[in-house]
């Protein structure tokens, strides 16, 4: 039949194929009742077709759909993750770098075996280093032993704090190795019920929680070049340990004395 132009709006188009229907408008351009039936049997067909289309690829639409709406999901569920982290890490962050720049205000002091040093509001001494040759001590191949003894004294009365271990660490320097060891508690020491009782009546402890104790480390060799060094800070919002701003370091050479008995004599 050819193009033909809507009486309505003008637009030009196939009056058969689109059903005597304006694609433009809507308006219906056929008006006698047989045409209308050619009409109707002509949009059947077309809808008869659309019918089929949509067997054969409605399934796939229904996939195609189904993934989107999981991609938009898991989009939308990565998005609020992220945003809840960020609200977690950003504060995380913005701590470890104030504590970055409390580290940078770290005072280092040199000090001797048997120094008197001032850890407010409490006082630290370590009296002697020597090899601890104690049966209670297993044997093992390539480790020897190193202990310091230490005193302690002071107390805060005001504060949640009951100990220096709340506030100082220590630790054993391997100069040679650059390498750092921490003291040993007795449980780890041995693994005898009775041997773990005896150190801990010999003030055996990993910590600065007594006011008399022994300090023990697991070392290469004695003979090498060793320093204590010891951490100390202040309690910022009363959790002990866990909120202690680190601003004194000191470091003791480690001396050799003789060696001391079991009973401390």
């Amino acid at each position: 039949m050819g193009k033909q132009r809507c009486p309505q709006c003008g637009n030009k188009f196939d009056f058969e194929l689109s059903g005597w229907i304006c694609p433009e408008c809507g308006l219906v351009i056929l008006g006698s009742t047989e045409k209308k039936v050619f009409q109707q049997e002509e949009l059947r067909k077309k809808a008869e077709t659309n019918k089929r289309n949509n067997k054969k690829y409605g399934f796939k639409y229904y996939l195609k759909k189904k993934f989107f709406t999981m991609l938009v999901s898991v989009l939308l569920i990565f998005v609020i993750t992220l945003g809840i982290g960020i609200s977690v890490k950003v504060p995380d962050l913005v701590s470890k770098q104030k504590n970055i720049e409390k580290d940078a205000l770290i005072t280092s002091a040199s000090a001797e075996m048997g120094e008197l040093i001032s850890i407010a509001p409490y006082t630290l001494e370590f009296t002697q280093a020597f090899v601890p040759d104690w049966d209670i001590l297993p044997e093992l191949n390539s480790i020897n032993y190193l202990a310091v003894d230490f005193v302690t004294a002071g107390k805060n009365q005001e504060n949640v704090l009951s100990n220096l271990s709340d506030i100082a660490w220590v630790c054993l320097h391997d100069i040679e190795a650059d390498s750092y060891l921490a003291p040993q508690s007795a449980y780890q020491l041995t693994g005898s019920d009775e041997n773990q009782t005896a150190l801990y009546h010999m003030n055996v402890t990993s910590e600065l929680d007594k006011k008399e104790g022994t300090l023990i480390f697991m070392v290469q060799s004695p003979d090498r070049e060793y320093e204590l060094c010891i951490f100390a800070g202040s309690e910022a919002d009363g959790y002990g340990r866990y909120d202690v701003s680190i601003n004194e370091q000191y470091t003791i050479p480690i001396k050799l004395t003789e060696q001391r008995a079991v009973n401390g004599s």
